[in-house]
């Protein structure tokens, strides 16, 4: 299955993406920067070629730090160049007046270190900003610039990876029938994440009507807002139609999409018919997600992503270098495949 594209009748071409971890370059916009005070060191951290599970464990076994007390604002790709903040508590094993700048190990660098007053959790991320280099490009690169100029002004079609969902959408499958009580999930971290993927599947099919219907940037009757500012969307309420339609035009809002669970506002109207009809294809009622409120509370997502930076792309030696950022929680190979087909460096 592949996610549908704005102005899917124009053809694109197709590149190699994560040929090696320098094509594909994360770092992270924080909320807030280390005040220079406090209990936990916030260390600036560059990792290679290494997962985010796994930059903890290593994290904890060279620094002598239980791994449960390492703060981070959001999981890194392994396959790539990251660079991000983590924090550490005070401990005996690491000496907080001591520069520990360097090689923590060959693919593990400490940037910068600076104390703070509180440990870092998820959540605590403005966004992320991505140099991302696609090689062996098929398409004419005026084609492709077009195409970003075209993402540019619409914004970005805010769908989940497929990747989420697991290879033949077993996880998607594991957190339905969890919802539906036929299978229990024991391990909680694989409950939470089965429970995103159906939420997140039920966005994403939320996003594709939106989207056929050419309603994407549009305000429907009975829509949810997410205004947008500099720092990303926030949650705002429009009382009428024709202003709704207004603040969309101006791009000052944008329509949101849902992330079911009990906490969830649902949508009214036209758009509350269409939510019901998502739910409805996986088999699912709103009423199932009662007493799940602990792991899948639900929340609103914006349908439409709008970087943080515009992307641009440039011509070079190895193939077409693009760099964008983006709010937390958007994805950069979804936008990127709103460009390009993407093959696999792997």
């Amino acid at each position: 299955m592949k996610l549908p594209r704005l102005n899917s009748n124009v053809d694109i071409g197709s590149g190699i993406l994560k040929q090696k971890p320098e094509d594909f370059l994360v770092e992270e916009i924080p909320t807030y920067l280390p005040s220079g005070v406090g209990e936990h060191l916030y260390l600036w951290i560059e990792k290679r070629d290494v997962s985010a599970l796994e930059l903890v464990r290593r994290v904890a076994r060279i620094l002598g730090v239980n791994r449960n007390q390492i703060g981070m604002a959001g999981m890194k790709d392994r396959q790539a160049i990251t660079r991000q903040w983590i924090s550490i508590p005070a401990s005996k094993n690491v000496d907080f007046d001591e520069d520990i700048c360097g090689d923590l190990d060959e693919n593990i660098k400490i940037l910068a270190q600076k104390r703070h007053t509180n440990k870092i959790k998820t959540g605590h991320l403005k966004g992320n900003r991505f140099t991302i280099l696609v090689r062996e490009p098929t398409a004419g690169f005026s084609d492709t610039a077009k195409r970003v100029d075209l993402l540019n002004a619409t914004g970005i079609p805010n769908f989940y990876g497929l990747q989420r969902f697991g290879i033949d959408n077993q996880t998607l499958e594991m957190g339905r029938r969890f919802i539906l009580r036929e299978e229990y999930i024991k391990e909680k971290r694989l409950r939470r994440f089965a429970l995103s993927a159906v939420q997140s599947a039920i966005f994403n099919a939320v996003l594709q009507k939106r989207m056929e219907q050419n309603s994407l940037g549009e305000a429907l009757v009975g829509d949810i807002f997410a205004q947008v500012e500099d720092d990303g969307p926030k949650r705002c309420s429009v009382e009428n139609l024709e202003e709704s339609i207004r603040r969309v035009k101006s791009k000052m809002c944008v329509p949101t999409g849902p992330m079911p669970g009990v906490k969830m506002t649902r949508a009214t109207g036209d758009v509350g018919a269409m939510e019901d009809a998502a739910l409805e294809k996986f088999g699912l009622r709103w009423d199932d997600f009662l007493g799940l409120e602990k792991i899948a509370r639900g929340t609103r997502r914006p349908l439409v992503c709008r970087p943080l930076s515009p992307i641009s792309v440039n011509k070079v030696s190895e193939g077409f270098q693009f760099v964008f950022s983006l709010p937390s929680g958007s994805y950069a190979t979804v936008a990127l495949r709103q460009l390009i087909d993407l093959r696999d460096g792997e």
